[in-house]
């Protein structure tokens, strides 16, 4: 395990947040229960403005379904939702999604389930219309590998390998980062050349996610471990065997105005600095100016490295991020588990704008406790955000809402 010692923090100056008049709000699907599902855990998007998601409870076991929003053919009609798969072998294929799905190229859902070990499974669409989808476990291939927590979801890749952070479990209970490979021919079985178990300490400990450069490097972080025990943001480069990834530390969180207790897999995004492509960008669950959490951004410089100090949320606006981010245009939008402008703080959907030195904060919608946010954000084409609560709507089983920033 290397580690980079030359980090230099830069502050970013905050612009006075504001709320959005603006933005347009609507509640798509409404959840009623078992069998129909509850607690929703996010969403993927499909074909045709169609999105995929999976909730935690519902089907006829009550262990969770997988479903599908269609868009209304016509300008204000209803969306029709349909559950296209339901779990019930507690054992076997795993029960209670815990994430979002990810959609691959052939219309393959793939995803994560709990149960007494997560499974990262495929669901393979039907053959002929109506007929049933699927599911086959990807992982773990056989009792000979440990139990992993998958809680945080999976990252496609562009030739279709899956790549996946434990935040439990592993062979030093701190987690680890597998990488499965599709088959080469159809029918064929997926290979797991990947299995990164991460040794705790100033290695981290129970990652919280992880994203994938276009030259396979994978970025993640973790929740706890690093020189100050608030985690650290890290980075795996191929290798040549017999270890086929190598670990190295890009970060270490004090958990001070910086940061601490990343909670949300970090994402990529370009960037104009000299001899930099693109930086990391991140949430911490705690720290910051005001102790809520924030945005972090690290800069890999040719020379030393950057950072720029994380950008806190008060408990006005939102705090305790909820969703990692989403990059559009430049822009950055994600969720707070709480605060916002109801009194009982339900949390928020938020726009980060940069501007020059500033980072521009706008509240785009605000959430009546309990009915806050869950799971990720998905945009259209069209730049419209769609995500999940998991509780609220007339039972309080959770709902599918879109919102035009």
């Amino acid at each position: 395990m290397k580690s980079l010692p030359l980090l230099v923090i830069a502050a970013v100056l905050l612009s006075p947040a504001r709320v959005a008049a603006q933005a347009q709000f609507e509640t798509i699907y409404k959840f009623a229960g078992p069998p129909d599902g509850s607690a929703p855990q996010g969403l993927a998007a499909g074909p045709h403005g169609t999105l995929y998601g999976m909730t935690a409870y519902g089907g006829a076991a009550g262990y969770g379904t997988v479903f599908q929003l269609t868009p209304p053919s016509s300008p204000g009609g209803q969306w029709t939702k349909t559950t296209i798969y339901e779990f019930n072998d507690l054992y076997v294929t795993g029960v209670s999604p815990l994430s979002a799905p990810v959609v691959g190229k052939d219309g393959s859902i793939y995803g994560v389930t709990g149960g007494l070990s997560s499974v990262i499974f495929q669901l393979q669409p039907p053959a002929s219309p109506g007929g049933a989808w699927i599911e086959n476990v990807l992982y773990p291939p056989s009792e000979d590998f440990p139990a992993t927590a998958f809680k945080h979801g999976l990252i496609i890749g562009a030739n279709g390998e899956l790549y996946a952070a434990g935040s439990a479990g592993g062979f030093y209970s701190c987690g680890e980062v597998v990488g499965l490979m599709p088959p080469s021919s159809p029918g064929g079985q997926w290979t797991v050349p990947l299995q990164y178990a991460l040794p705790g300490g100033d290695s981290g400990c129970n990652p919280a996610g992880i994203t994938v450069s276009d030259d396979g490097v994978i970025y993640g972080v973790t929740t706890y471990g690093g020189a100050s025990g608030r985690g650290i943001v890290f980075a795996l480069t191929p290798s040549p065997l017999p270890d086929p990834y190598t670990e190295t530390v890009l970060y270490n969180f004090t958990g001070g105005t910086d940061g601490g207790l990343p909670s949300q897999a970090p994402i990529l995004a370009p960037v104009v600095i000299p001899g930099a492509s693109f930086a990391i960008y991140g949430l911490t669950a705690s720290g910051g100016r005001y102790n809520g959490g924030g945005v972090f951004e690290l800069v890999p410089d040719v020379h030393t490295g950057a950072w720029t100090e994380s950008f806190p949320f008060s408990s006005v606006l939102g705090a305790i991020p909820g969703s990692e981010l989403l990059a559009s245009n430049g822009d950055f939008y994600g969720t707070t588990a709480t605060g916002g402008q109801f009194s009982d703080a339900g949390g928020t959907i938020f726009q980060l704008t940069p501007n020059f030195q500033l980072l521009n904060e706008t509240v785009l919608h605000s959430f009546p406790g309990p009915a806050g946010p869950s799971g990720n954000l998905v945009m259209d084409k069209n730049g419209i955000l769609y995500g999940t609560t998991v509780s609220g709507g007339p039972g309080g089983f959770g709902t599918v809402y879109r919102i035009k920033p």
